[in-house]
């Protein structure tokens, strides 16, 4: 097969690629080696991967929905915008905005990984004929194919499970490289009894997904731990009206709404999952320590789908200011936590109860707990480089972070609550501004709005690295007569022993800022319409 390509002056020819003296045959589209059949010029030694020189030369891509992205040759005048280095290869650009990705990263977006195959494999978006090797059919649509050594198979072969039970086996069936039944024959094979077995088989996903958690709880003050395990009988604690914590040096003295007005704070924080309380609760108003009745009886150990290797423990710091970063959410925390001494792993409350495979509103199909592989989120659109839940199907990502947002969240300054809307609303004209940072909102992901004041917010501007830690305690040092309070460090925040600082300053401006937002909105609801 001889083609002509765009990225070089003479044809290519598809050929058999050796190692040139010993040494890899690289893609001078995306420098990987090339170990088996590739578009070449021998003249100018210039080699392609099949994949590479099918890509299309535009494609619509949601790293970057705005415009169409060019596939250009590149130069060394180029920088991704993924991984922020220089590259001289194949890159999809927009010539408009400026923005480019190169191959790379562009791959790794579509790569998945496989318990059958060593290497990960890219999604060839393109139609290509070509022979599957897992079922031994020619075929031609989407597949995924193994850049190392042309491993292709269906994307449909992609999604198989790896154990299946069939009625002629009264073992099930672990996929592997060598068969023991061909894929195509458990698919196929007895399928008018696979047909009386369908109505069944419906009703159990019915009812294992009837069972499954349900996302997004419908404020933040919800008990997550509650809401996550199901068996957790608080009724019999509420008859307990004090209890001794490991975790607190005071009892803890149940609030209800008998004595509710003991406790002055607006906005109170459970010390276990940082989470906002409502009643009942336990705490200790002596030292503002307090805490959700099921965070009140967590157990000593756990078993976490992230961690499967050895037991986490419950533990916690004895300092107000410590922190761990959750392993899960990448998170900062001074709340309780589980962890493993041995790995140096660290999960927070919130994460360590959320179940390995959840049901969320935003998706028809439920989604799986998994590795993020630098995955995007479809919520945020930002990369995960920690856990992820995923639809394999429909290729549907969220992050800890966005799987956890809850579905209304009130702010002070506000008087209705903001929803978390998934698309923008339809009637909506205008461009989408955040009341709290002021950047520009991209509609194709999710956001907080108010439909009565029409006012939108990033879920990141509510749920910010700090989101998980609580602030307000005190601690006394050697080196300053007063107690020092545990609080929000701002951007132009300086230590005291180090440089000036602007810290009350800042506060104001930041409290005079909210007050005429506030203001502004209480005179555009008051305004006659006209």
């Amino acid at each position: 097969m001889e083609i002509l390509h765009f990225s070089h002056d003479h044809p290519l020819n598809f050929k058999d690629v050796q190692k040139n003296e010993g040494t890899d045959v690289l893609c001078y589209g995306c420098k990987k080696p090339i170990l088996d059949h590739a578009y070449c010029c021998r003249e100018c030694d210039y080699f392609l991967h099949k994949s590479c020189a099918e890509l299309n030369r535009e494609i619509k891509d949601p790293i970057h929905p705005e415009h169409l992205l060019t596939l250009d040759a590149g130069s060394s005048s180029y920088i991704c915008d993924a991984c922020k280095q220089g590259w001289d290869r194949f890159i999809y650009c927009c010539y408009q905005c400026d923005f480019g990705i190169c191959m790379p990263c562009w791959l790794e977006e579509r790569m998945i990984k496989l318990e059958i195959h060593q290497h990960p494999l890219s999604v060839l978006l393109r139609p290509s004929l070509f022979f599957c090797d897992i079922c031994s059919i020619e075929d031609k649509g989407t597949s995924y194919v193994c850049h190392s050594c042309q491993f292709w198979i269906h994307k449909s072969c992609a999604s198989l499970p790896n154990t299946i039970k069939i009625n002629d086996h009264h073992h099930p069936l672990t996929l592997t490289k060598q068969y023991f039944v061909h894929v195509k024959c458990t698919t196929s094979k007895a399928r008018s009894s696979r047909d009386a077995e369908i109505n069944s088989s419906n009703k159990d996903d019915e009812l294992l997904e009837s069972n499954l958690v349900s996302l997004p709880v419908n404020d933040e003050f919800v008990d997550l731990v509650r809401h996550f395990v199901k068996d957790i009988n608080v009724n019999k604690f509420e008859k307990e009206t004090k209890i001794n914590d490991w975790s607190h040096q005071h009892p803890l003295l149940l609030f209800d709404v008998q004595n509710i007005n003991e406790v002055k704070d607006d906005k109170i924080l459970c010390n276990a999952c940082v989470q906002p309380i409502s009643l009942p609760f336990y705490g200790c108003r002596q030292c503002n320590y307090f805490m959700h009745l099921g965070c009140a009886h967590l157990p000593d150990e756990v078993q976490h789908p992230s961690h499967p290797e050895h037991l986490l423990k419950l533990g916690r710091f004895t300092s107000i200011y410590s922190l761990i970063t959750c392993d899960c959410c990448n998170m900062n925390s001074n709340g309780l936590f589980y962890w493993c001494k041995t790995c140096k792993f660290y999960v927070d409350v919130k994460c360590a109860f959320l179940p390995s495979t959840i049901k969320h509103e935003s998706h028809k199909h439920p989604l799986v707990l998994g590795e993020g592989s630098h995955s995007v989120c479809k919520s945020c659109g930002y990369k995960s480089s920690t856990f992820i839940f995923r639809c394999d199907t429909c290729n549907f990502n969220l992050d800890y972070n966005c799987a956890l947002l809850s579905k209304n969240v009130k702010h002070r300054w506000d008087q209705h609550p903001f929803i978390l809307t998934y698309r923008p609303p339809n009637d909506h004209p205008d461009e989408f501004h955040c009341e709290f940072c002021e950047e520009e909102i991209n509609p194709q992901y999710w956001m907080y709005y108010c439909h009565h004041c029409d006012q939108s917010l990033y879920a990141r501007c509510i749920y910010d690295n700090w989101s998980k830690t609580k602030f307000g305690g005190t601690v006394q040092v050697d080196h300053h007569s007063h107690p020092l309070t545990f609080v929000r460090k701002m951007k132009e925040f300086a230590c005291c022993r180090c440089g000036p600082n602007a810290l009350m300053a800042i506060v104001a401006v930041k409290k005079a800022k909210a007050i005429r937002k506030s203001n502004k909105r209480e005179h555009k609801s008051s305004a006659p319409a006209t």
